[in-house]
């Protein structure tokens, strides 16, 4: 079972036949849409959204069991940061919501895994991009608005309660829908989906006014083109264009950093923020202030945002949220640092760098329109990272899509002309 030797099939890529059976490429498709459109919907659904995607793995795993070992434990350091997130219930503060959480996040890795070893990344962005364009349309036509208490704006949440969840699903499906046209291989009736993707894309954007998701998006599609670009060009200029390009873009971020001002102009008037960006800076400098009390370990995952505890309660009637629930640091390292410590933290870390890392070798290696794909996604998580909490906790989309790209880049797929 240590032999986790690649060869292509139909869309995917498994151990070799010596594992088992191999699940039909359909099967792996179809489970991957319903997974990901159950995790869209979990802030609504609640257990009914996090079911779809519960149940749907653990019975591929069951009835192709030793081609899914074989895939879960092709690269065993993945499991280093989700058994953390386990092991926290040892020191939690609230053992039983730690546990919980912890096992629930190795079942959210499980999937992604799953889902990245057992199709090709075409196939994974194309039933990623379906989902996406049936959520769109179910927001489209039966999203509602929600009050935001701090500025009292009406805000577009869709169907997911949440105007940041319509920006990372416009941004998500863009990418997506573009690389798939950009590449070659894409069929005629996914194009067609992408086409109609693009065209969904733009109202979100609107809707959702997420400043973050704008900046991203056209941050994350400069990434997806460059890499590209960068990607087929012989190494030896590749090295020349990396160094003109640091010399290019070290004086700016010198400016940048001087340019107070302009930043602030650009937040209010551009973003439509305000100088706090909407609370943010507060929270941060709560959450700082709270680090001392348990630096090394925190308090535990999903052990600080638990009702009738003090802090909780207490930021939730600050920032005036009715609901108890769905709250959070809008900063994915002090979220982080607070749950699991400065320990957990710099696990995390080490997990999206070395993703991203893995990930952009993997892409300049095959010059592949799917594996600049993930680079830029990645890309776009990360920027994220610093405004949302996208990465952190089970049956989110980002955690996905972190561990699924992390597969692919410990153990790169074929070069994507092996696959039909």
């Amino acid at each position: 079972m240590s032999d986790f030797a690649l060869r292509p099939t139909d869309s995917v890529y498994v151990a070799t036949s010596d594992t088992g059976a191999v699940p039909p490429p359909i099967l792996v498709w179809l489970i991957t849409v319903v997974s990901i459109a159950g995790i869209f919907l979990t802030n609504t659904l609640g257990f009914v959204g996090a079911l779809a995607y519960v149940a749907l793995w653990p019975l591929l795993a069951v009835r192709y069991s030793r081609v899914s070992l074989a895939a879960l434990t092709a690269s065993p350091i993945i499991w280093i940061y989700p058994a953390f997130v386990v092991s926290s219930a040892l020191w939690s503060e609230a053992r039983p919501e730690s546990l919980r959480y912890g096992l629930e996040h190795v079942g959210t890795v499980a999937g992604a895994v799953l889902a990245a070893r057992l199709q090709s990344p075409r196939s994974l962005f194309s039933a990623l991009t379906v989902c996406m364009v049936l959520m769109s349309a179910g927001c489209l036509a039966f999203g509602t608005y929600a009050v935001d208490p701090l500025t009292g704006a009406s805000d577009f949440v869709g169907l997911f309660g949440s105007k940041n969840q319509v920006g990372l699903m416009a941004s998500l499906m863009l990418l997506a829908s573009v690389a798939l046209l950009m590449d070659g291989r894409t069929g005629w009736i996914m194009r067609g989906v992408c086409l109609v993707a693009i065209a969904a894309d733009g109202p979100l954007l609107y809707l959702s006014k997420s400043g973050t998701s704008l900046v991203t998006t056209a941050f994350a599609l400069m990434v997806l083109v460059a890499n590209l670009m960068v990607s087929r060009i012989e190494t030896r200029m590749r090295a020349r264009l990396l160094f003109c390009a640091a010399f290019t873009v070290l004086p700016a971020v010198a400016l940048a950093g001087v340019a107070g001002d302009a930043a602030q102009d650009f937040i209010v008037n551009v973003m439509g923020k305000d100088t706090t960006l909407t609370g943010r800076t507060v929270l941060w400098a709560h959450a700082i202030s709270l680090m001392p009390d348990h630096p090394l370990l925190g308090v535990g995952a999903g052990a600080f945002w638990l009702k009738d505890t003090v802090e909780a309660e207490g930021l939730w009637h600050a920032f005036h949220v009715l609901a108890r629930a769905g709250f959070h640091f809008h900063d994915l390292y002090i979220e982080c640092a607070i749950e699991l410590g400065l320990l957990g933290c710099a696990l995390l870390i080490a997990v999206v760098l070395s993703t991203f890392g893995r990930c952009l070798s993997w892409s300049w290696r095959q010059g592949t329109v799917m594996s600049s794909l993930v680079v830029s996604i990645v890309a776009c998580m990360m920027v994220r990272s610093f405004v949302e909490v996208d990465m952190l906790a089970p049956f989110q989309v980002g955690t996905f899509l972190l561990f699924a790209c992390a597969a692919y880049g410990l153990r790169p797929p074929p070069s994507d002309g092996a696959f039909a």
